[in-house]
């Protein structure tokens, strides 16, 4: 049984107030924007985009903001499209709020096939197949900063006292649900018993599909749908991928979708964005192989700036104009997908916008074994466990602090291999597998 976007259900409004509290300011007048023109206000639409505008001049505080769009705008509570909308904004700014794993689609040659999704059927699928058991409410978004496709899937279901009570009327029609009306429907919200949103990302022209972890019988219900709905009576299988959950949707999208990053990392990732190879595409002049780099030697003079442009060369493989580059562009595109606007003076809350030395994969939690021969007769295994949001990003900055020698820094250690735990064994690195662990 599907619910209409317009249905309001019962939520408390201390719960929507935090909910909003979480997201930047921009943000909150952006949604509150595109309610009012698409969902109806207790205000003009005019009204509230004079307002938006002046609380983005002034920088009124979040909680002002936050109020006047519950309490005034839209005192009668959020329909279902809204909850959504709202819960994809906070996956948007806050990606590590969820944990996350992923599962890769075979065919019967075990051989990896690119999922080609058609939104429309896959939600009239999802519907029908779960309506025989549950009220849902499907959303479908495109992610503003990755390519890939957003699919929020919600159950609802009756509460034990309502069930009681539909049970007599089953005896007399036959039917053990009664049917949702608008005016049936204002009777029954405090009824329905809210389950938690279920995240369904796919990567396009990739075979993987990224979901959060859940473990309940309703996770299980709505990932055996989902397979149904992609594969059809095509013989595929959806196979989970031996990397452990990770808490951060962009590391998943990097090492399983389509980007250029998943084989170049930290001081490799210079190649993954063309610095080292010159592209048909971009500006040769410019090019760091007609412009050249200053190369530090041994014998050059020490200074603090050349300490700090080496180490950000050994783990980030680029120079700190190429980087900020780098982290400026990306805010921008950020800000143009989700505000429509390239022009916004709000900093974005994710962090890889506010440090020097964030990672592009942020690994939270690694383990290396260092397995070497000192003596003929003796082999040496070192355990190193590294934990904290971002460990390699840490390391650099330690490098910058000149509390760590630089030049003695391996690969390994300077994230090429991104959130991955191994062996190295005689300066080679061997992926280990650490499933159940939380990179």
């Amino acid at each position: 049984m599907e619910l209409s976007d317009n249905y309001v259900i019962t939520v408390e409004n201390s719960s929507l107030y935090r909910k909003l509290l979480k997201l930047p300011l921009t943000a909150i007048c952006d949604l509150a924007l595109r309610w009012s023109s698409s969902h109806g206000c207790k205000h003009p639409h005019e009204d509230v985009k004079a307002t938006t505008e002046r609380w983005k001049k002034k920088k009124v505080q979040r909680k002002i903001a936050a109020s006047t769009v519950l309490l005034q705008y839209w005192p009668d509570g959020l329909n279902l499209l809204q909850l959504a909308q709202l819960d994809c904004y906070l996956l948007f700014h806050k990606p590590n709020s969820y944990v996350w794993m992923s599962q890769t689609a075979y065919n019967k040659n075990n051989e990896k096939v690119n999922l080609s999704i058609d939104p429309d059927s896959f939600i009239s699928g999802i519907k029908n197949d779960l309506g025989k058991l549950y009220m849902s409410h499907l959303y479908f978004c495109k992610h503003p900063e990755f390519q890939m496709v957003v699919c929020r899937i919600q159950l609802f279901d009756y509460n034990n006292e309502f069930l009681s009570l539909t049970e007599v009327s089953s005896h007399e029609d036959d039917r053990s649900y009664p049917e949702i009306t608008p005016d049936f429907g204002a009777s029954i919200r405090k009824e329905l018993v809210t389950r938690a949103p279920f995240y369904i990302c796919f990567p396009l022209n990739s075979p993987v599909v990224i979901h959060t972890v859940g473990t309940d019988l309703y996770a299980k219900l709505i990932l055996e749908s989902v397979q149904k709905c992609i594969f059809g009576r095509e013989k595929l299988t959806l196979v989970p991928n031996e990397d452990a959950p990770i808490k951060n949707l962009k590391t998943l999208n990097i090492l399983h979708g389509t980007s250029r990053y998943a084989h170049s990392l930290g001081p490799w990732s210079a190649y993954a964005e063309s610095d080292i190879e010159l592209s048909p595409l971009t500006d040769s002049k410019a090019h760091e192989l007609v412009c050249g780099r200053s190369i530090l030697c041994k014998t050059s003079e020490f200074t603090k700036e050349a300490l700090m442009e080496k180490t950000m060369i050994k783990f980030k493989g680029r120079s700190y104009k190429g980087h900020f580059h780098r982290v400026s562009e990306a805010k921008r595109r950020f800000d143009k997908m989700i505000y429509r606007s390239a022009n916004t003076s709000e900093k974005c809350s994710s962090s890889s916008f506010n440090s020097n030395y964030a990672s592009l994969i942020p690994a939270t939690n690694v383990e290396f074994i260092l397995k070497d021969e000192i003596t003929a007769q003796e082999n040496v295994t070192i355990k190193f466990t590294f934990q904290g949001n971002d460990i390699f990003g840490g390391l650099h900055e330690l490098c910058d602090r000149d509390l760590i020698d630089l030049e003695k820094v391996p690969g390994w250690l300077a994230g090429e291999n991104g959130p991955d735990s191994g062996l190295i064994e005689n300066g080679h690195f061997t992926k280990a597998y650490t499933k159940g662990r939380l990179i």
